[in-house]
């Protein structure tokens, strides 16, 4: 598609320092001239190219028509795999077909709850891996939790069940091991989790399903199996990230300047944070009131508390997206406030109050809207998984 103007330029602050954002400096929109829908000529099925970002350069030929069952993902199909019974001749994918008691989410991945049988969290991933059918390009495993949509589509039991996350290999450092961005980790604050406890490197859904806990991987709980839509031959451009292949960000198509070029992360002079794919770029001090965030990004939301150590270690705050609403701080995007970030008890705070995030201190803090800091954006990495 062609590059879109922007109203704004971005004006940056360059951070002192050596951590996290230190590589941050001015930078600006990449301009409105001479952008091309085929990204200087080049073709989806190769040949020509030589072109520039002006649009420049020979023909590639012309892309076939999308045909349903060639076991590439096309717009409109929802999965493209011949040979699994996953994926219906419709390219629809069929979750009763990998299992009569899987539901399908809006993501189209089907989840399979197990409480019958009863497995350490090795051994539940191998079941779901056993799932897939022993097919490399068809992935079945424990389930990750990469947004608060998909935690809510989750099906709720009364029991503990055994999801893919662990920090076993780093203490303190999470991940989940499907291959899903640790981007969001709603931990069970009762319980003060994660409660770094060395013995504890496995992630279990709560009873509720609505947050997470840790456990002694060698304890024994029901799991949550996650079938991800079959594609036999999956390639840059088709809008799902394939972390196997080293692509960062799909969004479906070869511009650049939209913030994802040749599935990799466009970030404009910030910083990308490798672990989840999101773009970090700071913006000129303002109060909190008059801040903006452009071009698909938005306010800093500290999600995880390993977001906070990745933007920690520079001295300075800078705005967040938390502000003080009807007795209580919430996040401006709508995400359930995680209490693990605050380290501590949440601070008191009244109308008029944000939250800025003290960078030299890794701590969330209460200031007036009035105040004058820089704001930090962050963008997630475009496409699905």
């Amino acid at each position: 598609m062609a590059l879109r103007p922007r109203d704004l330029t971005w004006l940056v602050v360059m951070l002192a320092g050596c951590a996290g954002l230190a590589g941050l400096g001015d930078f600006q929109d990449v301009g409105t001239g001479g952008a091309s829908s085929t990204d200087g000529g080049a073709s989806t099925v190769g040949g020509g190219g030589g072109g520039t970002a002006s649009g420049s350069g020979g023909s590639g030929g012309t892309a076939p028509e999308p045909v349903c069952g060639d076991g590439r993902l096309d717009p409109g199909e929802e999965c493209d795999h011949p040979d699994s019974s996953f994926c219906t001749a419709g390219c629809k994918v069929d979750c009763n077909a990998w299992s009569p008691d899987a539901s399908e989410a809006a993501n189209h991945h089907c989840y399979l709850v197990v409480t019958t049988t009863l497995l350490n969290q090795p051994d539940a991933a191998a079941a779901c891996d056993t799932l897939g059918g022993g097919t490399p390009s068809i992935r079945s495993t424990l389930v990750g939790l990469d947004s608060v949509e998909e935690r809510a589509e989750l099906p709720i039991t009364t029991d503990p069940l055994w999801t893919s996350g662990t920090d076993q290999g780093t203490e303190g450092t999470f991940r989940w091991t499907n291959d899903d961005p640790w981007v969001f980790s709603p931990w069970y604050a009762p319980d003060n989790e994660p409660d770094g406890d060395a013995n504890q490197n496995c992630v279990i859904l709560e009873a509720n399903g609505s947050a997470i806990g840790t456990q002694d991987c060698a304890n024994t709980f029901g799991y949550v199996c996650e079938l991800f839509p079959p594609i036999q031959h999956p390639r840059c451009g088709d809008g799902v990230i394939q972390r196997e292949d080293d692509e960062a960000c799909d969004d479906g198509n070869a511009a650049s300047g939209d913030g994802c070029a040749g599935c990799q992360i466009e970030c404009n002079n910030g910083t990308i944070d490798e672990a989840t794919g999101r773009c970090y770029q700071l913006r000129a001090p303002d109060t909190w009131n008059s801040t903006l965030c452009l071009g698909g990004a938005y306010r800093l939301v500290i999600s995880t508390t390993e977001e906070m150590a990745f933007l920690s270690g520079v001295v300075g705050r800078v705005w967040t997206a938390g502000h003080y609403v009807q007795d209580k701080f919430v996040w401006q995007t709508g995400e359930p406030f995680i209490p693990a970030v605050w380290q501590g008890a949440a601070p008191a705070g009244q109308e008029g109050d944000a939250l800025a995030f003290d960078r030299g201190n890794a701590a969330l803090v209460v200031e007036p809207k009035s105040t004058m800091h820089p704001i930090l954006c962050e963008r997630d990495a475009a496409g699905r998984y």
